[in-house]
Order: C-alpha cells, then sequence, then structure tokens
C-alpha cells in the first residue's frame, strides 16, 4: 500500500557547462573562474567587444560578473546552463516548477510506474502533529486502496483489448483521479543560471509554501558552486517559522 511521509526534497546536481575557449578569439580565462561563470564572461565580453579587458576595474571575472549584475545584464546569465535531479515531493510541488516560466522540466510521478504503489508526503506544517499526521497517513494508504481497485476493475473491463499494456495503461488513467496533490513526484530540470536565480529568489522567499521554499535553499546550496560569483547575493538565512529562506537584492 501506498505511504505518506513527511516531505524531505533533495536536489542532485546532473550536469553544468563545459566552456571550450574557441580559437581565433584574443581571450585570457580568469585563473579559477568556473565554466559557467567562463561561458558568462564571454558572452558579454563578446556583445561588448571587451575581450582585451579595456577597464581594469573590470578587468577579472569576478568584478566582471559582478558588474553585469549591477548594470541589469543578466540576459548574459542565459548562455550558462544547469541541470538538477530534484526527488521526494508532492506534486503541488512538482505543478509549481513547472510553471516556473523558462525552466525545462520532465517530471516523474510513482503512480505513472506500472505495479509501483504511489507515495504520499505530510505537509510540514503538520508533520510534528502525531494525530493530524495520522490522518493524512490513514488517507492516503484509504486512497491507495481505491486506486488499486480502480484499476483492477478498469482492466477486467477492458478485457476486449488484446495489448496487456494498453489496458495497464488506460486503467491507470482513470484510476488517476484519486491520487491526491499529495503525491510524491520528483523532476529533472534544466534553466539558465539567469533563470535559477529568478527562481531561487522567487521561491524561496519567506511567504513561499514551506515545501517549494525549502526546495529553493536546496536548489542554492546544489547550484551556487557551479558559479559562486553569479550566486553570491544569494543567501540563505532563518525564516520566520524556523525552517530556511533565501535572501535575496530587492529587484
Amino acid at each position: 500500500m501506498g505511504e505518506a511521509t513527511t516531505p524531505a526534497p533533495s536536489v542532485h546536481l546532473l550536469a553544468t557547462p563545459s566552456f571550450h575557449t574557441p580559437p581565433g578569439v584574443p581571450w585570457e580565462t580568469t585563473e579559477g573562474a568556473t565554466d559557467a561563470e567562463l561561458v558568462t564572461e564571454f558572452a558579454g565580453r563578446a556583445s561588448f567587444r571587451t575581450f582585451d579587458r579595456p577597464n581594469p576595474l573590470t578587468a577579472d571575472n569576478a568584478s566582471f560578473m559582478r558588474h553585469i549584475l549591477e548594470i541589469g545584464s543578466a540576459d548574459f546569465l542565459a548562455h550558462a546552463t544547469v541541470t538538477v535531479y530534484i526527488a521526494g515531493i508532492s506534486c503541488t510541488a512538482c505543478n509549481d516548477v513547472t510553471s516556473c516560466g523558462r525552466l525545462t522540466v520532465t517530471a516523474t510521478t510513482a503512480h505513472r510506474a506500472q505495479n509501483r504503489p504511489a507515495e504520499g508526503v505530510v505537509p510540514a506544517a503538520i508533520a510534528d502533529d502525531e494525530q493530524l499526521s495520522r490522518l493524512v497517513r490513514e488517507s492516503f494508504r484509504d486512497m491507495q486502496f481505491v486506486y488499486d481497485e480502480l484499476v483492477a476493475a478498469v482492466e477486467e473491463s477492458l478485457s476486449e483489448e488484446p495489448n496487456p499494456l494498453i489496458r495497464a495503461q488506460r486503467a491507470r488513467q482513470v484510476a488517476r483521479v484519486v491520487l491526491p496533490d499529495g503525491t510524491t513526484s520528483s523532476v529533472v530540470v534544466t534553466g539558465s543560471v539567469r533563470d535559477w536565480r529568478d527562481f531561487i529568489a522567487q521561491r524561496g522567499r519567506a511567504h513561499s509554501d514551506p515545501e517549494i521554499r525549502t526546495i529553493a535553499v536546496e536548489c542554492l546550496r546544489e547550484i551556487a558552486p557551479v558559479a559562486p560569483v553569479l550566486f553570491d547575493d544569494l543567501h540563505i538565512v532563518a525564516a520566520p517559522d524556523g525552517g530556511e529562506m533565501v535572501e535575496a537584492p530587492p529587484s
């Protein structure tokens, strides 16, 4: 049977940029800069035609990156992309991530897999309340029973369909109607550094839903090392509710 657990979203880095200096360009990389920072700097210097670094105040990568952020030229950050895998989140949080503008999201939910019970999460707001947590877990077990019964009944009603895979797929499609928003999901998400900054800053605020806020905080922890200079103005701090949040500069 399905089970509900306290949400503990995890974020794992899957892919980051790899920078290759093009031939024939008078370009010298800054020692210690990451590939994500280098591709962003290259895009900016190509636009401004400043490969020779004429301004000593923005001669190295870090100073140039901060200058780009200060003048609002965030489009250059769109050239550095990062892919992460986010697991252990609810369908509600999954939908929230999916709705975030330019991020590319591939979602997978447990109930789409044949012969696997769906799982769910208990909202953090009631995780410490034994009675309410038990109520959620019991309701999820009841839902799983109804889901399994629907799958079996619909498959039986489609006995004239010779393909068993099609029967199972159609049965799960029908039974899915009873699955709650708390059903566990996972997502593969790709976005540029610009898009990740926007997601983390917006969803990491104090007033955001606690689950999506936790996801934003964990994304910052995992992604920031890919381009430290481009995330050093976003800070993880204590939230009013005792959790964590992201402190970002005014937009």
